[in-house]
């Protein structure tokens, strides 16, 4: 769970008839003053008032988040309370000297400060802050509408939002969002969770009562969504004796009966503008229509970007051309290294040794500058006169033809080349 969530007077008034909580009547009446028109008028014509102080107990809020006020239920002195409570365990308390908070951006920041708007129920009895509360008896029930969570799409820059509430369809089938459900049509999730009340140090306001919810690990039906879930509440009886003889025992039953349920849950996309808090109105939780691409649209979309990129097309093919020339030039540099690499090796192999006989790899010449040409003959001509020059070798028992000297009918390398021209 993210830290969003929707709570509504049907869902906090559904939840004080389900569990008999003492501000019934109040919420009825704060309930029919909201639903009804603002001006009615009785037999006589004359204007009804009704009850202000009734109308503001709690009002619906369609993207909460914690440091905001919730409804909840809770058991104190022995019965069963519903009152608003800060969402976001505060657990030290302020004294005089240095109160807890000043303005109420500070409750929020409170709220915020150790990221305990969620405790993990796997290790709820592990850790001191939490195992105290519940031994304490602090428990307490959360009526919500839904929550909200986000998934990563490549169809939506950032993250998609989803909304997560309760399936009430009669086939037990998730509904996808097609028929949006008013919150007289969804049943309240009931979460579990923990509460406390600590010391402000302020005159006017000495208490302050926040309170945590309990998360779970996700069943099977929304792990793709997140892997952790509001440890739900589905059978009231188990919920009535999560606040009247809360145990560790009890703990793990509700940990089980809420990973083994399925088809409990109902979600749907939902506008990512909600991401942000001042977005607060029932846009926040209507279903996003999903647009389908029709064949036709598809071709004629084609159409129009092949006609839009013909310039980006030309590009390519000139850029295409221009890399085949510079390939092509690449290929001839490359023949004419190897010729002249060819031709060095036989040119050292005449200065070893100038009686023997050198088989030369027959390469074109064609391509080859008139520089290149020159330099090839001035070596071979400095090799002729090096070879007329040096001593002659012994005869070896390999019949090996003594050099012909300059002017007989033997071709040299010189005349060779410039024969192959």
């Amino acid at each position: 769970m993210c830290g969003r969530a929707v709570q509504t007077q049907y869902a906090v008034i559904t939840a004080a008839k389900t569990f008999g909580a003492s501000s019934q009547h109040a919420l009825e009446s704060s309930y029919r003053d909201e639903t009804t028109n603002d001006q009615q008028f009785n037999e006589s014509g004359r204007k009804i008032h009704h009850n202000k102080e009734a109308s503001t107990i709690h009002r619906d809020n369609f993207n909460m988040s914690p440091g905001m006020d919730v409804m909840v239920i809770y058991q104190e002195q022995g019965k069963l309370l519903m009152n608003h409570k800060k969402w976001g365990l505060i657990s030290r308390s302020g004294t005089v000297n240095k109160p807890l908070f000043e303005t109420d951006k500070d409750i929020l920041q409170l709220c915020f400060a150790n990221l305990c708007y969620n405790a993990r129920s796997d290790t709820l009895f592990a850790k001191p802050t939490f195992s105290r509360l519940a031994l304490q008896g602090k428990t307490c029930i959360v009526a919500l509408d839904g929550y909200f969570e986000w998934k990563s799409t490549p169809l939506v820059k950032g993250k998609q939002p989803y909304f997560v509430y309760r399936n009430t369809n009669s086939k037990n089938q998730q509904n996808d969002g097609r028929e949006f459900l008013s919150s007289q049509q969804r049943q309240p999730l009931f979460m579990a969770g923990l509460w406390t009340r600590v010391s402000t140090g302020q005159v006017d306001k000495p208490t302050i009562d926040s309170f945590s919810i309990l998360t779970t690990e996700a069943c099977p039906q929304i792990s793709w969504l997140h892997h952790r879930m509001p440890l739900c509440v589905w059978d009231v009886d188990l919920a009535r004796q999560w606040l009247r003889n809360p145990s560790e025992r009890l703990k793990n039953q509700l940990d089980d009966a809420a990973k083994q349920e399925a088809d409990c849950f109902a979600w749907h996309k939902v506008t990512t503008a909600m991401s942000t808090l001042k977005f607060r109105g029932q846009e926040a939780i209507q279903p996003v229509k999903e647009t389908t691409q029709s064949v036709k649209t598809f071709f004629n979309t084609t159409k129009k970007s092949s006609s839009d990129d013909k310039s980006a097309i030309s590009q390519t093919k000139s850029a295409k051309t221009v890399y085949s020339s510079y390939a092509v030039q690449v290929e001839k540099l490359t023949s004419h290294t190897s010729a002249i690499h060819d031709q060095h090796e036989v040119l050292i192999k005449l200065e070893e040794n100038p009686r023997a006989e050198v088989v030369t790899k027959k390469r074109p010449l064609n391509d080859l500058t008139s520089t290149t040409k020159q330099e090839v003959s001035g070596c071979q001509s400095s090799n002729t006169e090096t070879s007329s020059h040096s001593t002659p070798h012994k005869k070896s028992k390999t019949n090996l033809s003594p050099p012909t000297p300059a002017g007989s009918k033997q071709q040299s390398i010189t005349s060779f080349f410039q024969r192959k021209r």
